[in-house]
């Protein structure tokens, strides 16, 4: 039983904290390639479902940007809203406005504009999602490399306010830009944010309309046709946190069944093949995560419960102890997640184990037949 113990804390280990500091040593002896400025035609397309009290303002946010306003166009795409975002965008004016009555989803949203795309990069971006001035020249710059068909914005979270279990998540993303940071220099990031990323025209196929991590499935095809996705912390999204624990552990679940979704249709044993790299990077990052950490993590708990009464090694009897600490920081910080004020580093145990915890429940409610496809919008504080 030591051996098992001392194994799943390797593999709950891995993908947090020893693949990171690999990555780390091996970005080390990589250079950074400098790109000149680059202006190619861009359309930004921004989804919107329900977003009148920020289509205004993203709206304006956009047509701030510092770009060449003859080679940019703005789509918004307003999949079955009902509160006036579709009136909102007519009457401004600006942008081309593709609605859609019925509420279809936001991968079947994102078919409907590749018609109407005339540019040769493509910005994808969400109509709560305010992107700094410098994010469209920041993006694009990547891509007179021939060899990069998608660039990877950062997400950022404004925690001033909300709930104390919902704070972390801006610090979950601190942790999460420094590790794309590092493996993007190595080779590539392994997926992008849908609030803020750039693609080549061309390599904007058709997705199935009731994919649920459409930007995970689009961005990962890319490196599948050959072509890296790198990341640009200078270009950032920001938008607020979750309002709830709730409203986070919804969006979870979603993203939870999407990735088990995006495993059943990504080809992976070609992918394997023909990309070693990006596989074994798509391996450290996403499979770990989604299929061993959270079942290890409920293996560790059953084992060590049962062992910490027998065994003699002290190493083991403190890994047990240690777990025993943390599951009870976890359900102080469930306890205390309706308070503001606390420090974010407070929440970490409980959103971690929120995490895995929604793994479990996401893929087991998609593998049940429960259906993602229609986002439910999460209140933002």
């Amino acid at each position: 039983m030591n051996v098992v113990i001392y194994s799943l804390l390797v593999v709950i280990a891995y993908p947090y904290v020893i693949y990171p500091c690999l990555s780390f040593l091996i970005s080390r002896f990589k250079t950074e390639k400098k790109h000149p400025p680059f202006y190619p035609s861009v359309t930004v397309l921004i989804a919107a479902y329900n977003e009148i009290d920020y289509i205004r303002q993203k709206l304006n946010n956009t047509y701030a940007l510092e770009y060449p306003r003859n080679l940019l166009q703005v789509i918004v795409l307003t999949d079955g809203s009902t509160d006036g975002t579709d009136l909102a965008v007519t009457a401004d004016g600006r942008a081309i406005l593709i609605h859609n009555p019925e509420r279809k989803g936001k991968a079947a949203a994102l078919n409907s504009a590749i018609g109407k795309i005339e540019s040769a990069i493509v910005v994808c971006t969400d109509a709560n999602t305010m992107l700094n001035k410098d994010a469209l020249v920041e993006l694009v710059k990547h891509f007179e490399d021939p060899l990069i068909g998608a660039v990877a914005g950062e997400k950022r979270i404004i925690t001033e306010k909300g709930s104390g279990g919902t704070v972390a998540e801006g610090f979950y993303w601190k942790y999460e830009s420094k590790l794309r940071q590092w493996d993007s220099k190595n080779f590539s990031v392994t997926g992008a944010a849908g609030e803020l990323y750039a693609i080549r025209r061309e390599l904007v196929q058709p997705i199935p309309p009731d994919t649920v991590c459409e930007d995970l499935l689009i961005t990962m095809r890319v490196i599948a046709n050959g072509k890296r996705v790198v990341y640009e912390p200078l270009a950032y999204g920001t938008e607020k946190m979750s309002e709830t624990v709730v409203d986070e552990w919804k969006r979870k679940l979603r993203i939870a069944a999407g990735s088990i979704q995006f495993l059943g249709r990504m080809k992976m044993l070609k992918f394997f093949s023909n990309q070693p790299l990006a596989a074994f990077q798509f391996m450290s990052r996403k499979l770990f995560r989604w299929l061993i950490v959270p079942y290890s993590l409920v293996g560790l708990l059953l084992i060590g419960s049962l062992q910490v009464f027998q065994t003699d090694d002290r190493w083991i009897l403190i890994i047990c102890i240690a777990q025993f600490f943390f599951y009870c920081w976890a359900v102080a910080g469930w306890f205390f997640s309706r308070y503001r004020g606390l420090p974010g580093v407070f929440f970490f145990p409980f959103y971690f184990v929120m995490a895995n915890a929604a793994i479990i429940a996401g893929t087991s409610q998609y593998i049940m037949g429960k259906s993602f496809v229609l986002w439910v919008r999460v209140k933002r504080s």
